[in-house]
């Protein structure tokens, strides 16, 4: 056997290793970590809706959005260019199981009157939200459905086994015709740092990052020492719930389909087969824009021009499979749950 392939069963067999032991740092529903038939703990939610005023009914609505919601208040810190610029105004309300933010006095003779984000609060249910959004059809009945954030929690044994995880999936992740790559916090990390912020990855409209309870939060980041999860969110465009038939409230309200809007979104890939691409445990060297590193959704992007054909050599890590069945079968459960 010549030591290349020696060297490459070996790096392989490593890697393999090292991904297992990720996959382990994940609750089991029964908190028995050493039970590898137990379900692994993950939680499927939608986070986020988005809606948009209808300008034939503008007027009436704002009158009904006032009468429903009652108590929002202006954000005097509100700036538009950082946040939100079609818009001048924004006010918030806050309830016990989610948050209301309202986007008034629109500059681009293109939007929507109004733009309404419906925030669910951690200690919300599925119930919660599809009631919420009945009340708000029955006075907004005209309003559209902009945007949606479909949601899956994995939570871990304890601080590390989620950093591991994060860190994995943040390397393997990849998704298909996806340019827009961007990886925060990740500069000036150190083994064992107890007090940076959480790490957030970006493939265009898919963020990873990892997280921890809603009480823990520090200025809309968490804190190391609080992190016991990991948190897979695709924000879902207006394009793409109307491709599925999801146009207005009453649609969402029917059937969020959350597997079929996420179907395929989250697989774990490596090269395998070319010498001029990087192996499964070697170091992936192309950088986003600021020079951070180690995705393979970056090497994808990096060697078109050296590799022909990259496609032929992306395979599955075969490591992820347990988890990848887990999300499926969270995504297919919310499903059947939302229908009853």
């Amino acid at each position: 056997m010549s030591r290349r392939k020696v060297r490459r069963d070996l790096g392989r067999r490593t890697m393999s290793g090292i991904i297992r032991l990720a996959i382990e740092g994940i609750q089991r529903m029964n908190d028995d970590p050493y039970d590898g038939e137990s379900p692994l703990r993950i939680n499927a939610f939608i986070h986020t809706v988005v809606l948009s005023g209808d300008w034939k009914t503008w007027k009436v609505d704002w009158d009904r959005i006032w009468k429903y919601f009652g108590d929002f208040y202006r954000d005097p810190n509100f700036v538009p260019s950082d946040r939100m610029p079609n818009y001048e105004k924004k006010w918030i309300g806050h309830r016990q199981k989610y948050k209301i933010i309202l986007f008034t006095n629109r500059t681009n003779k293109y939007c929507a009157p109004y733009l309404m984000e419906i925030h669910m609060r951690e200690n919300s249910s599925m119930t919660d939200l599809k009631n919420l959004l009945g009340d708000i059809s029955s006075f907004l009945p005209t309003w559209k459905v902009s945007r949606v954030d479909y949601t899956l929690d994995i939570f871990c044994y304890d601080q590390e086994a989620a950093r591991r995880l994060f860190r994995h999936i943040k390397r393997n992740s990849y998704i298909p015709y996806k340019r827009r790559i961007k990886l925060y916090a990740e500069k000036g990390v150190e083994w064992g740092d107890e007090t940076r912020m959480n790490i957030v990855y970006r493939i265009s409209d898919v963020n990873f990052y990892e997280r921890g309870p809603d009480n823990k939060k520090v200025k809309d980041h968490w804190l190391m020492k609080d992190i016991d999860r990991v948190r897979l969110e695709y924000s879902a465009s207006r394009r793409t719930l109307s491709k599925h038939g999801i146009t207005k409230i009453i649609d969402l309200i029917k059937n969020p389909k959350f597997y079929n809007i996420n179907e395929g979104i989250y697989e774990f890939r490596c090269f395998r087969g070319s010498k001029k691409l990087p192996e499964v445990w070697e170091k992936y060297p192309t950088p986003d824009e600021d020079g951070n590193m180690g995705a393979f959704q970056l090497e994808v992007m990096g060697h078109p021009d050296k590799v022909k054909n990259i496609h032929q050599y992306i395979t599955d890590i075969g490591e992820f499979d347990v988890l990848k069945s887990s999300l499926i079968n969270e995504m297919k459960m919310f499903d059947s749950i939302w229908g009853v």
